[in-house]
């Protein structure tokens, strides 16, 4: 019986080898192109440096280690959505809920490393930049769209085997110029998913199962105020009460944020000292679940990147490619053998994406880019309607 885990280790999926699986993708046309770039992509993405079986592979014997997701949580996943079936089913969840396996692979080296500088003064140039430029021009009647194209690894893993597999997803959401109005949201799996580890036989008994665990919100849904939760769960659609801002940000939830960035990073931490690593992380995990809903105002916006600008362990990486291969500045920290970054655009200030990378050998050797999307934001006339 063959040990997987001794099989050697195959190259990391590195800085460089996403440059050359994004470079033929157009910096505006984000999940419309996909054509070769996503079939380099994919396959850069499918030999993240870890043993694992294809289903071209089949193998019989202990599967390897398990790929774990760490992506932030997004509005569907945090109200509840997507959630674990069973509580066998491993999963490790957003910014610092990872713990390293006591049983680790020899290290292996680190190439993604980059150079990286603190990230005040970036911050504060970032926040008057996305002052400057502003907000989509929205008039009465029309409709922001956002769209978030994410390419994500979930594990299925109760004790006697684990199943890994990679997806690739997109979110529109379709927000009216008044917000108490009807938004409407659709989701949708691109592509086909991609196992990543898991014996045949395995795959084909336990896959259906496994991916049943980690629930979808319906395809299409139509919510006042954003509300999608309550929709999802059988009730009426609020503005204000029962939800929670960092959730599902809307305009009058948003009166609760504070404007002042002392103040705002005093409300993100909930009145702890900000130097605590965890209390970053925390400050850290609420900005990016503002910025990354879309709706955040540019003066909003440069109070998160002024208040971020204060976190004294915060690093920038610059030319840093997102999903569709749009270079921003990554702006992150280093927590749990992660670092975990979310990109802005340079010149406008605004939100485009996000990047998980292991520093570490844990679950994945060190250098491997667990997780990455990318999001767009346009005006369009009417519900349904794309750019």
């Amino acid at each position: 019986m063959t040990d997987h885990r001794t099989e050697p280790i195959r190259p990391l999926w590195t800085d460089a080898d996403l440059d050359r699986a994004l470079d033929a993708l157009h910096a505006d046309d984000a999940g419309e192109r996909l054509g070769t770039a996503r079939a380099t992509l994919d396959d850069a993405l499918a030999h993240q440096g870890v043993p694992m079986l294809t289903p071209s592979r089949q193998h019989d014997g202990t599967p390897p280690r398990p790929i774990r997701t760490r992506r932030w949580v997004s509005a569907a996943i945090a109200a509840g959505v997507a959630v674990v079936a069973a509580a066998a089913v491993a999963f490790t969840g957003p910014f610092g809920q990872h713990h390293p396996s006591q049983h680790k692979r020899a290290a292996v080296p680190d190439k993604t490393t980059v150079a990286t500088v603190p990230g005040g003064s970036t911050m504060r140039a970032a926040a008057t930049k996305t002052v400057q430029f502003g907000d989509p021009k929205l008039g009465p009647g029309q409709y922001l769209y956002v769209k978030d194209i994410s390419s994500e690894v979930y594990v299925y893993a109760p004790d006697h085997y684990t199943l890994a597999w990679r997806r690739t997803t997109q979110t529109e959401k379709w927000v009216p110029y008044d917000q108490s109005g009807t938004w409407v949201q659709h989701f949708g799996q691109i592509g086909s998913i991609k196992w990543l580890v898991g014996t045949k036989e395995q795959i084909a008994k336990h896959g259906a199962q496994a991916r049943k665990g980690f629930g979808d919100p319906p395809a299409w849904t139509e919510a006042a105020c954003g509300d999608f939760y309550h929709v999802y769960s059988g009730g009426t659609p609020r503005c204000v009460q029962g939800n929670e801002v960092r959730k599902q940000p809307n305009t009058e939830l948003l009166k609760q944020v504070p404007q002042d960035p002392k103040k705002y990073l005093a409300w993100a931490a909930n009145g702890k000292p900000v130097h605590a690593a965890d209390v970053e992380q925390q400050v850290m995990q609420t900005s990016a679940m503002l910025l990354s809903s879309g709706v955040i105002p540019a003066k909003l916006r440069g109070t998160i990147y002024r208040a971020l600008a204060m976190l004294p362990n915060l690093k920038v990486t610059e030319r840093v490619a997102n999903l569709a291969g749009r270079r921003g500045t990554a702006l992150g920290l280093d927590a749990y053998g992660d670092r975990e970054e979310i990109i802005i655009d340079p010149d406008t200030g605004q939100y485009i994406g996000m990047r998980i990378t292991a520093l570490s050998d844990s679950d994945v050797p060190a250098g491997t880019v667990r997780d990455l999307d990318a999001m767009t934001v346009s005006v369009v006339d009417k519900p349904r309607q794309r750019p």
